[in-house]
């Protein structure tokens, strides 16, 4: 019985470690280099570009076409 139990957590930690290794599906594949201080002198061009930014949402404006959010930005790292 001890044997099985040593076996089933070494197979958990294995699945744990595993499933921390990888970059999640959604957020998989190429973005633009675009930091958010650049957003205020975007271009019409810039629109629908795919970003990835980090921070912390300070506060929203939702609007009936839009929502317009407040983000503190904190620069992105491995985790």
């Amino acid at each position: 019985m001890h044997t099985v139990t040593r076996f089933l957590s070494v197979v958990t930690l294995v699945l744990v470690v595993s499933g921390c290794a990888s970059i999640p599906q959604p957020l998989q594949g190429d973005t633009t280099l675009f930091a958010p201080i650049m957003a205020n002198q975007a271009t019409p061009d810039a629109v629908g570009l795919k970003v990835r930014w980090g921070g912390v949402i300070v506060s929203t404006d939702p609007k009936v076409d839009r929502t317009c959010m407040e983000i503190l930005a904190r620069e992105l790292d491995r985790s």
